[in-house]
């Protein structure tokens, strides 16, 4: 799964779940810039669920399915941060099916 990846390549330590440099690095990621320093704590509230100062996999996919997951993210970016989403979704939707998205196999 797309939000699958994103999180194993976010979780640098290998432990199943992400601290707060591994959180910054992956909003840095999505964002394509450095996130301000409210941003980022709206994000690690938004994701950490339970509340233990780690995300796990299923607070990251919950975060990212949710219809409020745009609120963490500045109103300038959203349209790009969307976008993004969109086209992994359509590459997730083509696998899936068996297609690839530029109509060759890698």
């Amino acid at each position: 799964m797309v939000f699958e990846g994103d999180f194993a390549i976010a979780d640098q330590d290998r432990n199943g779940s992400l601290d707060r440099e591994e959180c910054r690095a992956l909003l840095r990621q999505q964002l394509q810039t450095e996130p301000e320093e409210a941003e980022f704590e709206h994000f690690v509230r938004a994701l950490d669920l339970d509340g233990d100062g780690r995300v796990s996999l299923y607070e990251y996919i919950s975060f990212v399915v949710s219809p409020d997951w745009l609120e963490a993210v500045r109103p300038e970016d959203r349209t790009a941060v969307d976008q993004r989403l969109q086209e992994s979704l359509q590459r997730f939707t083509l696998e899936k099916q068996g297609d690839e998205p530029d109509g060759h196999v890698d």
